[in-house]
């Protein structure tokens, strides 16, 4: 049996408080996990060639400004959420 399948079966014996703590804690060790790749790949100059796009692409104008898209009841909460989020952020961040 690997690693994987005992962590699968351990997971599915848990209850519901401790599989919700678990969740927790796998969602902070996911995204710290994310965030150190993210950080090596930025050092190592990997993200370098999608920088230089979206700042071109933004330059050119094709680019949308979330802020300035108008809700429907079919945006979705996750549309929403990203938009309540950000709303204390400038009009137009300008520092590139």
């Amino acid at each position: 049996m690997t690693l994987v399948s005992e962590i699968e079966i351990a997971v599915k014996k848990l209850s519901r408080d401790e599989l919700s703590a678990f969740r927790d804690w796998f969602q902070e060790f996911d995204a710290e996990a994310w965030d150190k790749q993210f950080e090596a790949d930025a050092a190592a100059g990997r993200l370098d060639a999608l920088a230089e796009e979206a700042l071109r692409d933004l330059h050119e104008g094709r680019c949308t400004d979330l802020l300035d898209i108008e809700l429907t009841q079919n945006s979705g909460d996750f549309m929403l959420n990203c938009l309540k989020t950000f709303s204390d952020l400038p009009k137009r961040i300008t520092r590139y």
